[in-house]
Formats: C-alpha cells, sequence, structure tokens
C-alpha cells in the first residue's frame, strides 16, 4: 500500500531525479540513482504485499524483478511497457546493447569481470515468447545496471548515456506502473 508518507517521498525523489544539473551526463546518473530509491521502496513493498499471503525469503535481486513481475502480472507489466512507444523503443535499445554486447551487464561483483553467459541468458529471456520470462529479464537488467553504478566504477563520460537513458524510460515507468499497483493493493 501507498501512504501518504510513501507518496510525499517518492514525489520528493522525482524532484530530485527531474532536476536539471545542465550537464546530461549528470542528470542520466542522478535521475537513475534517483529513481531506483523509488523502485527500491517500491520493490520492499511489493514483496511484502505477497509475503502477507505467501512468505518467503527477502532477497534483494529477487524482489526488483520476480516479486515485481508476480505482484503486478507479467502480461500486465509487460503491456503497458510496451504500449509506450518510447518505452519500447528503450526496450529495443537495451536488447540491441546486449545483442552487440555494447555493455557488459553481468558482472562478477568481486572481479569486475564480465560473466557473458548470463548477458546471453538475459537477452534470450529479453527474446522468449513467454511475458513472464522478458518482463522478469528487463528488470533484472535494470538492476543489474544500478549495480553496476553502485558498486562498479563507472565513469561519468558520454558512452554512459547509451545505457542510462534507455534504463532511465523503462525504470520510470515501471515505477509509475508498480505505485500504481499498490494503490489498488
Amino acid at each position: 500500500m501507498i501512504n501518504k508518507e510513501t507518496k510525499d517521498f517518492i514525489d520528493r525523489w522525482f524532484h530530485k531525479a527531474d532536476t536539471d544539473s545542465g550537464n546530461p551526463i549528470n542528470n542520466a546518473f542522478d535521475k537513475f540513482y534517483a529513481q531506483f530509491v523509488i523502485y527500491n521502496k517500491l520493490y520492499v513493498e511489493a514483496f511484502n504485499c505477497l509475503a502477507s499471503s505467501k512468505p518467503g525469503k527477502f532477497i534483494d535481486s529477487e524482489a526488483s524483478s520476480k516479486s515485481v513481475v508476480d505482484f503486478l502480472g507479467a502480461d500486465q507489466l509487460w503491456n503497458e511497457l510496451v504500449s509506450q512507444k518510447d518505452v519500447k523503443n528503450a526496450i529495443d535499445s537495451i536488447e540491441s546493447i546486449l545483442d552487440q554486447t555494447r555493455f557488459y551487464i553481468s558482472l562478477d561483483i568481486t572481479s569486475g569481470n564480465h560473466l557473458p553467459d548470463k548477458d546471453v541468458l538475459l537477452l534470450r529471456h529479453l527474446r522468449s515468447d513467454v511475458i513472464t520470462d522478458k518482463a522478469t529479464a528487463l528488470l533484472k537488467i535494470i538492476y543489474r545496471v544500478r549495480c553496476n553504478l553502485v558498486h562498479g566504477r563507472k565513469q561519468f563520460v558520454p558512452d554512459q548515456l547509451v545505457i542510462l537513458e534507455p534504463s532511465n524510460i523503462i525504470l520510470r515507468k515501471v515505477i509509475e506502473i508498480l505505485s500504481g499497483g499498490l494503490l489498488v493493493a
């Protein structure tokens, strides 16, 4: 459920996400970080709603993907995402990035080495005919982009816009869909 306090929290962080620093690279990083703070709060809430009827262990990476898909329903989530042209284009962009290995999405947390088999699996699931696989893969990609930014050694360079811009578009829409779902939960 989203109460007034959570609504105010979301509004404050969206304001931070939408603040223009005058530098597109800084804006993209700041927008992603701020939006992920919102998303984190919402997927924890979705997990808690699910746990009230089906208790389970909280695992952040699973809560940010599978729990959101379970809470919203894969078909509803995916259909709402792809119904908006800019979001569909952003998803296509992420797919292309994975297909062309322009960015490494799956990295070993200790060494930072690319885990190509995991990226291939993400791409296969993103291209799957099974909507649950597609939606879950997309949310896992967003989560891994977050992990790479927070735990990695990403530099504030223009190349990062290639992954951050579509990720920001997708993340914003996912937040809108999830907050709407939590309003009626």
